[in-house]
């Protein structure tokens, strides 16, 4: 709890699994059984965070049932902490964990392996599980998000490829700040920048494009994709936007960006090529709502 709220200060969150509060911790004995020789001081407080107040990292969790992820001994760590960590690191988010001590997870950093279909990746989690090695951890990173004005500071500041309109952020007015959605919405962000800088001089995307496109803009789970044909007819209006850059013209941006949790979108111009500008247009929630 220490360690929360030392984390909390730094305005971050420490995120528990949503089923933290029923879960076996020894031979005999489950959560709720376990923390009744607790204190009433601190039991209290630790069981309205893990069964009432959160916030919990499977809510919005990025790796899914089917991802094969596990730690050196062949330990499956799928829906664990660490595999969704590793999972988050591998697709740009940033994640570090805290461990229980006394536990057999105190070690660091973990690495996982993230058993995919073309190639197995591995990925290095930093663990922690004393108050002192949070803090410094805490003191390195740069100062977190806490608005979506900031977030659309560190956007321009951070993505120079990208030419966002001057209101792009200005649909986010009014709709509940979360934290968790900001961190992706600038990932996602990042990747269309990063796109735009992998093409060869003869204008080809170079390995590195290709891959950012069959990680992140192909399969179910893709981070971008285009609207549908039904939802281009329905929403046609809604997905037009005064262009950018001149002026009595529009662009019909289609492709998208998504965040689950809550349902927000970036809707930017295509094709992404070396010769014309990729405009982000509209950053805010999902459009296509029927």
């Amino acid at each position: 709890m220490a360690i929360r709220q030392a984390i909390r200060k730094s305005g971050r969150e420490l995120l528990c699994h949503r089923d933290l509060g029923g879960v076996q911790v020894t031979s005999a004995l489950r959560m709720p059984q376990a923390v009744q020789g607790m204190p009433l001081e601190k039991r209290r407080p630790w069981l309205q965070w893990i069964t009432q107040s959160g916030p919990y990292w499977n809510d919005d969790r990025e790796h899914g049932d089917g991802d094969w992820l596990e730690v050196e001994d062949g330990e499956i760590v799928t829906d664990f902490a660490c595999g969704e960590a590793a999972f988050c690191r591998a697709s740009g988010l940033d994640r570090e964990i805290v461990s229980v001590n006394p536990s057999r997870w105190l070690r660091s950093p973990i690495t996982v392996r993230w058993r995919k279909t073309s190639e197995d990746l591995k990925i290095e989690v930093v663990n922690h599980w004393t108050i002192e090695t949070v803090e410094a951890s805490l003191r390195n990173l740069p100062a977190a998000f806490n608005s979506w004005k900031s977030l659309e500071g560190c956007a321009r500041r951070t993505c120079s490829l990208l030419s966002f309109s001057e209101n792009a952020f200005s649909y986010l007015k009014g709709h509940p700040y979360v934290h968790g959605a900001a961190e992706r919405l600038l990932i996602r962000l990042h990747v269309l920048n990063k796109m735009k800088s992998c093409f060869d001089i003869e204008g080809n995307r170079t390995s590195e494009g290709h891959r950012l496109y069959s990680d992140h803009f192909t399969g179910e789970k893709a981070w971008f994709s285009d609207s549908s044909d039904g939802e281009k007819a329905e929403f046609q209006s809604e997905l037009t936007f005064p262009h950018p850059a001149e002026a009595s013209k529009f662009l019909f941006c289609t492709w998208h960006g998504k965040v689950k949790t809550p349902q927000l979108r970036i809707h930017f111009s295509w094709p992404i090529a070396v010769n014309i500008p990729l405009y982000v247009v509209y950053v805010g929630p999902k459009i296509t709502k029927r």
